[in-house]
């Protein structure tokens, strides 16, 4: 279990970085000297906001996942209450992930609206 655990993190932290490379990069890119290599990031707040967008892509299906993962141990404990547990656990810990997602992408933008706000 532990294994898949640490390939999971991996598959995840491979996931953000590709989204957050450009989409198109060849050897000069038309610049000199020292270039943005993200497209259309020009902010810490774009940066910050692209970076919440693909957690939020990447992590609600696979807590998702993880909620099926726990319906499916539900179904082949067949009342043993040690597998019971384990699947409680694992729907615990799938609901709880969304909840951290999703909590954090409302929180990001009500900051960002507040912030906006005060600019103007």
């Amino acid at each position: 279990m532990e294994v898949i655990r640490k390939h999971i993190i991996y598959f995840y932290v491979l996931l953000v970085t590709v989204a957050l490379l450009p989409k198109y990069s060849s050897a000069t890119g038309g610049c000199t000297g020292l270039c943005n290599p993200l497209e259309g990031v020009n902010s810490v707040e774009t940066l910050i906001e692209r970076f919440l967008q693909a957690i939020v892509y990447v992590g609600l299906p696979l807590s998702v996942l993880f909620i099926v993962y726990a319906g499916f141990r539900f179904v082949a404990a067949q009342g043993n209450k040690d597998e019971i547990v384990k699947a409680k656990h694992n729907f615990f810990w799938g609901v709880v992930g969304i909840i951290l997602i999703l909590g954090a992408s409302a929180l990001a933008a009500l900051i960002r609206g507040t912030v906006d706000e005060l600019r103007n």
